[in-house]
């Protein structure tokens, strides 16, 4: 699979408030706080030289719907070929159009990674 060089983690923590911000602040990673509304999801990045981004990790609580459809979408792709490949073609063609938009680059990924939720809930109900 085509990929942008940063390593995404999802990890599911058993309550935020018991997340230990100062420890990874200590072996250097960047807390970048909720990253939605609804402050469901908290992010910390480890950075490279340039300040680049090396690795992201996602933080969840138990039962976090967001975590349910990023590890099932991962799922879908590893045991759906076809569906792979598309994406494939598709991440490459926007890091093609995006160098350095990232926003842009994800945004259109978008349509494709609903259409696969979509997939993800009907696999669900059958």
């Amino acid at each position: 699979m085509y990929a942008k060089p940063i390593l995404d983690i999802a990890v599911v923590l058993k309550s935020f408030t018991e997340m230990n911000v100062e420890e990874m602040k200590n072996a250097g990673y960047s807390y970048c706080g909720a990253q939605n509304r609804a402050e469901d999801r908290y992010l910390f990045v480890l950075r490279g030289e340039g300040q680049i981004s090396l690795r992201h990790i996602h933080c969840y609580e138990p039962n976090n719907r967001d975590f349910y459809y990023v590890t099932h979408f991962r799922d879908y792709l590893n045991s759906h070929e076809e569906y792979a490949k598309e994406y494939n073609n598709l991440k490459r063609k926007l890091a093609e159009k995006y160098p350095d938009d990232r926003i842009a680059y994800t945004n259109e990924k978008e349509e494709f990674v609903k259409i696969i939720y979509q997939k993800i809930d009907a696999d669900r109900l059958n």
